[in-house]
């Protein structure tokens, strides 16, 4: 089984979690205490991705095959979006 891609969403307090294996894709949604748990051993990596886009992160895409990361910013001059 192989880790495919995952995405953070702070405002919606959820985490989606997507594995590939014999049988195909298979996503795990997180949230309530589960995702309490991962948003607090991702507060080094909200951080982190805070300071090198200068704004506070509201949002993190990862896909693993792809190598690629998506970030969503929060932003000040649009309340109703953050």
């Amino acid at each position: 089984m192989d880790f495919r891609s995952f995405k953070l969403h702070r405002p919606d307090r959820h985490v989606r979690a997507v594995v590939v294996g014999a049988r195909g894709e298979h996503g795990r949604d997180l949230e309530g205490e589960a995702y309490a748990r991962v948003d607090a051993v991702a507060e080094p990596m909200w951080a982190a991705f805070g300071r090198h886009a200068g704004a506070p992160v509201r949002a993190v895409a990862v896909d693993a095959f792809g190598r690629h990361a998506t970030l969503s910013l929060e932003d000040p001059a649009r309340p109703g979006c953050g």
